[in-house]
């Protein structure tokens, strides 16, 4: 089971501020450890966080593949296939879309569709 983090101390580690509605997390590749910042609104509505669906899915451990170049920063989590897995939020891919020329923009949105369709159960 996860073990629990003084709140006074998980944002500093995750290096993010907690979030209203999305979970948060930092995998420490010096510690082998990945740090799970709940969300505000699970935050007030879950008694004990390691029962948290997001806790449960870490207990689950991780692929490191999947958390390849991941690591060692805050990303956006979601349980996919009940494991933890670093994701990129709409607004952050939308962002990153506009930013980027023509053929780079569909080439990561080609990358993007054929990770979300592997990630299907």
């Amino acid at each position: 089971m996860s073990e629990l983090v003084p709140a006074d101390q998980i944002e500093r580690i995750v290096g993010a501020r907690r979030h209203p509605h999305q979970h948060l997390a930092r995998a420490v590749t010096a510690e082998r450890t990945v740090y799970l910042l709940h969300s505000e609104r699970c935050r007030d509505t879950t008694p004990d966080l390691r029962t948290c669906p997001y806790s449960v899915a870490l207990d689950a451990g991780i692929d490191p593949d999947d958390w390849r170049d991941h690591e060692d920063g805050p990303v956006v989590v979601a349980i996919i296939r009940d494991r933890l897995f670093p994701v990129i939020p709409q607004w952050l891919t939308d962002y990153a879309l506009y930013a980027l020329p023509g053929p780079a923009a569909e080439w990561v949105t080609a990358a993007l569709l054929r990770a979300a369709q592997a990630g299907r159960p």
